[in-house]
């Protein structure tokens, strides 16, 4: 194996990773243009109950909807709307969740 038969195969090995980032990014891109919500639902946070249950919090526009997640099953759990809304960026989900719950079980 000679440094040119070397140096050809690293060129091919990088071409080949790059096609493969390129093409991943592509597709990225086209999934967000695609999306029928123009953007407008995002995922919050969640956590994991058991082996396959989650529990997520999802924004669509300006409503929060509190998900259980379960194999071939979503339910909408609770909905949080005005001052109920939970705040991502100040502490982590799992607290304001469970503040929530708290406060709700307090009425």
């Amino acid at each position: 194996m000679g440094p040119a038969l070397i140096a050809q195969w690293l060129g091919g090995l990088a071409l080949v990773l790059a096609l493969i980032f390129l093409f991943s990014w592509g597709l990225k891109k086209i999934n967000r243009l695609s999306s029928p919500l123009g953007g407008q639902m995002r995922l919050l946070g969640g956590i994991s109950l058991g082996g396959r249950e989650k529990l997520m919090v999802v924004e669509v526009g300006e409503v929060q909807l509190v998900l259980g997640v379960a194999p071939g099953r979503v339910q909408t759990l609770h909905v949080l709307e005005g001052g109920r809304r939970l705040q991502a960026r100040e502490a982590r989900f799992a607290g304001q969740l469970q503040q929530m719950m708290n406060q709700g079980a307090g009425k």
